[in-house]
């Protein structure tokens, strides 16, 4: 089941990069350097509501390019919610979840003046800070609320596809460098968002 909606949100990704690979793209130059701003402005909303499931999340972030726009140094923010309702024949029972965090990251890009789509491509490295609020309440009248902190190192490579003048699409594969079960999550990690 999660590998079929991974290889469908790829599909999907595929679909809105592919036009812009197949076109090519307006290439790194020092002109475009002074054309640019050097702030980074990005993040991702994500939303699934269902009968027996609820999600939310956006994770906003904002960074600033250093070393002729080939560093980006930057902090991010995170907040997810998430309920789960389950109802079987007398027995009901409601889990909520909120993942609250903080982290820096960098990135380094692979720019050059040459016309390449490879100027578009870097490498990524993350520490977060999460702390997990669970509640839990069923049928029975039992109450459950835990607290549980995590810290996260991650690193990986990504891909940005220009959309336009300054706004982008991010694609960026990550795995987490800490010990499964010290680790909110499962490798590979996969986010798309937008950038500004």
């Amino acid at each position: 089941m999660v590998k079929h909606k991974l290889m469908k949100y790829l599909v999907l990704c595929m679909m809105i990069a592919g036009p812009g690979l197949l076109e090519g793209q307006e290439y790194y130059s020092q002109s475009n350097e002074e054309n640019e701003s050097k702030w980074h402005i990005g993040g991702t909303v994500l939303a699934n509501f269902g009968r027996s499931i609820n999600m939310f999340e956006i994770s906003p972030s904002v960074g600033y390019f250093v070393f002729k726009r080939r560093v980006l140094l930057g902090v991010s923010a995170y907040y997810t919610y998430y309920s789960y309702n389950n109802y079987m024949d007398n027995y009901e029972y409601t889990s909520r979840s909120h993942y609250l965090g903080t982290g820096v990251f960098s990135r380094y890009y692979f720019r050059s003046d040459k016309h390449t789509f490879i100027n578009y491509f870097y490498l990524h490295g993350e520490f977060e800070l999460l702390t997990i609020v669970d509640n839990y309440k069923d049928s029975n009248d039992y109450k459950s609320d835990n607290n549980t902190n995590y810290t996260n190192v991650l690193a990986g490579i990504g891909y940005e596809q220009k959309l336009g003048k300054r706004l982008s699409l991010s694609f960026t594969l990550l795995v987490s460098l800490m010990p499964k079960d010290k680790s909110t999550y499962t490798n590979p990690i996969f986010r798309m968002g937008f950038e500004f």
